[in-house]
């Protein structure tokens, strides 16, 4: 509620595009960014009444988060209660605990909602959840995933109030402040071990490093770009530069398919040469953002396991 920007919630978007694209039922995403506080989000649930209910949660979020499930629970204890996201899946027996958490997904949801969704609300041997039967947690087996990203739907946009996130965007605010962009994500995971993001990476996205198609990725920026007016983009993965070949492939689409958008994208130091930053740059890059983390080789090496020097 407090700090409304460009950064719309991609994480919930993939999950209800692909339940959409699977399943024929009804879907919305209560998107908070933009509301003023939490009375109005109760007053859509109070109205609503939904059947089963995922709140993305990150450990910043877990108060309102629960005050929210608390609230459901007491307009309508039937609806079903699930926890995603890196707080639960780092803490799943912590969160699990409060009385009004049926389930909780660990990692990807994908596949996961899909089943519950499926099965209207039955959590019993679904893949990644753990969720409570009579007072006692019953913890499923892990969680499988997809390894074929191009699968996925591209993010359900349309749910979302998109033109604000659009007139909030600020990613490439220093290369010019008149862009119209968006997100995107290309890929899912990273193959490193920096102290500060494991081992929660893992947690979520398994330990593989999974790529999109360079032609999924130019068929998901073309679709934004018609359908929105998009004039920018950023690439939000972990470290969009770690497979070269891969990115130039991306690059020469991009340049190939005359796209004309400029976009940012987040590096490490040790990867870039060059002859990428040429490809890159010629396909419309005009911003990275590195990670240099500190100016000490020991906090570097000891603390962040940072792997740069």
């Amino acid at each position: 509620y407090k700090y409304p920007s460009g950064d719309a919630p991609l994480g919930v978007s993939y999950l209800a595009a692909y339940v959409k694209k699977h399943h024929d039922c009804n879907i919305e995403i209560i998107d908070t960014t933009f509301h003023k506080n939490k009375e109005e989000i109760k007053k859509i649930l109070s109205i609503k009444k939904y059947d089963l209910v995922g709140i993305s949660v990150m450990t910043t979020m877990l108060n309102d988060g629960l005050n929210i499930a608390q609230f459901i629970k007491q307009i309508n204890p039937l609806t079903k209660i699930i926890f995603g996201g890196p707080h639960p899946t780092v803490m799943p027996e912590a969160t699990l605990t409060n009385e009004n958490v049926d389930a909780i997904c660990i990692g990807e949801g994908e596949l996961a909602l899909l089943e519950i969704v499926k099965r209207q609300g039955n959590f019993k041997d679904v893949s990644g959840i753990w969720y409570k039967e009579n007072g006692k947690i019953i913890k499923n087996e892990p969680n499988s995933y997809l390894n074929n990203l191009d699968d996925l739907p591209f993010p359900a946009l349309e749910l979302l109030p998109i033109e604000k996130y659009i007139s909030k965007w600020f990613q490439l605010d220093s290369v010019a402040t008149n862009l119209k962009g968006v997100n995107i994500i290309s890929s899912r995971g990273c193959p490193y071990k920096c102290t500060y993001c494991q081992p929660t990476l893992f947690h979520i996205f398994g330990n593989k490093v999974r790529k999109r198609s360079a032609e999924n990725i130019v068929d998901e920026l073309e679709h934004l770009k018609n359908r929105y007016g998009i004039s920018a983009f950023m690439f939000q993965d972990d470290t969009f530069v770690f497979d070269k070949e891969w990115v130039k492939q991306v690059c020469d689409l991009m340049i190939k398919k005359e796209l004309n958008l400029v976009w940012g994208c987040n590096a490490r130091a040790n990867l870039v040469t060059e002859e990428l930053f040429s490809v890159m740059k010629a396909a419309g890059l005009r911003k990275v953002f590195m990670g240099i983390e500190s100016g000490s080789q020991r906090i570097l090496d000891e603390i962040y396991d940072k792997r740069i020097t």
